[in-house]
Formats: structure tokens, C-alpha cells, sequence
């Protein structure tokens, strides 16, 4: 099995994952920052379940970062539900940037742990 074992720290700007295909690489993960510079084009960047199937890959995450990932008004924000909950137990620093329909969802999905900042 393809796996990074000490990989502990990941970012990346603008780009797209191969979900499913990398998110057994990243179990061990402390910190996770994704990011996009510029306007979200759905058609490169992963889509909101794929970035939950990463993070709900990585339980050790004390860092989670996701900038402007999500527009503010999309079509595939308005057919999300909440799903089970991610529990990121260690998670100390949480920043997150996007449209309000997604990161409703996202924070609903999220139980923070006391330590979260």
C-alpha cells in the first residue's frame, strides 16, 4: 500500500487532489492547509465531499486550514446535508474561508475539542 508515513505537515495553493486516490496517503497528518488564490473553479479544485473524505481521513490533524475553497452561492452547497460526524480530537488551530453554505455544513460536521482556537 502507497503510503507517506512521516509526512506530518501538508499545503497546497490551487490545486487539484486526486481524491479518493491520495487520502490513504495523508492518516498521519498533523496539519492540513489548503488554499485558493484566486476565484474557486469547480472544475480544479476538489469538490466539498472530497475535502471532507481527506480530512475525515486524518484524525491526528491539530491544523486545519481551507481557504476560499467554496463560492458563496452554488448549486452543490444547496444539495448538502450534514453527515457523520468528523472527530479531529487533537485539533487545536481551525481557519476556514468560503461560502457560508459550506462552511455551515463543514462546522456542523466538526465537534471541537476544548483546545481548538
Amino acid at each position: 500500500e502507497n503510503a507517506a508515513p512521516n509526512l506530518r505537515s501538508l499545503s497546497l495553493s490551487f490545486i487539484q487532489l486526486p481524491v479518493p486516490d491520495v487520502v490513504n496517503l495523508f492518516g498521519d497528518l498533523t496539519s492540513l492547509k489548503l488554499f485558493s488564490n484566486e476565484q474557486p473553479d469547480s472544475a480544479c479544485l476538489p469538490s466539498f465531499q472530497d475535502i471532507l473524505s481527506l480530512v475525515r481521513r486524518c484524525p491526528r490533524l491539530t491544523t486545519l486550514c481551507l481557504g476560499a475553497y467554496w463560492p458563496e452561492s452554488d448549486v452543490e452547497a444547496q444539495t448538502l446535508t450534514t453527515g457523520p460526524s468528523i472527530m479531529l480530537a487533537q485539533l487545536e488551530h481551525l481557519s476556514l474561508e468560503g461560502g457560508t453554505d459550506y462552511l455551515t455544513i463543514l462546522m456542523e460536521t466538526l465537534p471541537f475539542p476544548l483546545t481548538t482556537s
